[in-house]
């Protein structure tokens, strides 16, 4: 479960100069902006990591968009997501879409630069014939073209990537249940 810093220092302070839980459930409350029409109340339910999804999306049947939650295995009719460290049930019915957003950069980056060392270093070693200082210089080159290559290839990565959009509109409840089960099996 991500709990911001915030509320994760109130929580200890609360702790420490041992203020109740219902205190502290009220103090946190406060501190809990609205999203669309939906107030995130305060749940002190326990979940495990590997029932919750990546960070993803959503967006409501009545149009509300709420950023950045992880999803919960959903029960019954019933889905739940957690937005910093907060945990608020809503029915599948209103689910509309998730979206996961893809970020590819660092992996761009990577493939970017190990090519580029490779690279210019079988170039060095194709041209050294025996020499040493031929293949110092492909090293040399590698290592000095390494970083632009890779933040080519990187920033390709990050704006050729598509977000992952889920649509629940047209999937009738019952199935709803199963497929974002399936999409948060999927997304951890």
């Amino acid at each position: 479960m991500r709990i911001n810093l915030i509320t994760a220092l109130l929580i200890s302070i609360c702790i420490f100069n041992g203020m109740s839980q219902e205190k502290l459930s009220l103090r946190i409350k406060d501190n809990v902006p609205e999203f669309g029409r939906i107030k995130l109340n305060n749940v002190f339910n326990k979940v495990s990591v590997s029932d919750t999804s990546n960070e993803c999306n959503i967006v409501l049947i009545d149009g509300s968009k709420i950023k950045n939650v992880c999803l919960v295995s959903p029960e019954d009719s019933m889905f739940a997501f957690i937005k910093n460290g907060i945990k608020k049930d809503l029915p599948v019915s209103k689910l509309h879409n998730v979206t996961f957003e893809k970020h590819d950069f660092w992996t761009g980056f990577t493939i970017g630069t190990a090519t580029s060392l490779v690279f210019w270093e079988l170039l060095g070693i194709a041209a050294s014939k025996n020499e040493s200082s031929a293949m110092a210089w492909g090293l040399v080159l590698g290592l000095i073209c390494a970083p632009p290559v890779g933040l080519i290839f990187g920033m390709v990565a990050e704006f050729s990537g598509k977000d992952e959009v889920y649509n629940f509109s047209t999937i009738n409840p019952s199935s709803r249940v199963l497929r974002l089960k399936k999409i948060i099996s999927e997304h951890r």
